[in-house]
């Protein structure tokens, strides 16, 4: 029987004559053979996304052969059978679908094939904000980052250069995360690169700013001068910067230097 014969029941009409005439019709039944499935091509896709895969294969039949993926969170359509031995279908993946790999299966009136796998992975995240975006020496930061495709329990978060160590990441969704960003009082000035890594990947960075903190001062020592002096003076206080720190007297008669 080709493979291309017509299911359902044949009519047999055997070729024998005997001088007593010929034999009435017996039916003989040409079934569905019971498909194969040799490959998913490609054989993974992110979550978010839709990808077109290309089935092989043996007995596919057209518009009679559907596919299934176990699981959630992946719908296959749009079902197109070329030929017996190959199909193309559409697998979209839900952004919030499960990772790990999902049997594959094709079934046609022959019955269901065995399954090949086919892997949900996750995306790369993106980055698009960082808020507040700045924060002063010798201060503890509470950050709220967005961007796509956080994962909780699996996101890390980093700043670029020393003197910034990030803590409690929290990943509130997929959109959200919060985090805690200990800016050493040494840490130098300017704009770090905020990231963030989960097994999809690593994200764009977004800019944070480290900046001076206001300076105070606690004391003057020694506190006093006579006129016509010239006093040497140490000051206290935190945040005075090297080259980018003065000193100033209100009133006049008085010259820092």
């Amino acid at each position: 029987i080709r493979d291309v014969a017509v299911t359902g029941v044949q009519t047999c009409a055997l070729p024998i004559s005997t001088t007593g005439g010929t034999s009435s019709a017996v039916g003989f039944t040409v079934a569905a053979a019971t498909p194969t499935l040799s490959s998913v091509t490609p054989n993974s896709g992110t979550v978010g996304s839709t990808v077109s895969v290309t089935l092989t294969g043996t007995y596919f039949v057209a518009g009679a052969t559907t596919v299934a993926v176990s699981g959630a969170g992946v719908t296959a359509s749009a079902v197109n059978v070329t030929s017996a031995t190959t199909l193309t279908v559409s697998f979209a993946i839900a952004a919030d679908a499960s990772f790990g790999t999902r049997d594959v299966t094709v079934t046609t009136a022959g019955g269901t094939s065995s399954a090949v796998g086919f892997t949900v992975a996750a995306a790369t995240p993106t980055l698009s904000s960082v808020t507040p975006n700045s924060g002063t020496v010798g201060s503890t930061v509470s950050v709220t980052l967005t961007g796509t495709y956080f994962i909780p329990g699996a996101t890390t978060v980093a700043v670029s250069g020393t003197g910034i160590t990030v803590s409690s990441v929290n990943v509130i969704s997929a959109t959200t995360l919060t985090a805690s960003l200990a800016i050493a009082a040494d840490a130098s000035f300017g704009t770090r690169d905020v990231t963030v890594t989960t097994t999809g990947g690593t994200s764009s960075a977004v800019g944070f700013t480290v900046a001076a903190a206001t300076p105070t001062l606690s004391s003057v020592t020694p506190n006093s001068g006579t006129v016509g002096s010239t006093v040497s003076v140490t000051l206290t206080g935190t945040y005075f910067i090297p080259g980018a720190t003065t000193v100033a007297l209100s009133g006049t008669g008085v010259t820092v230097s």
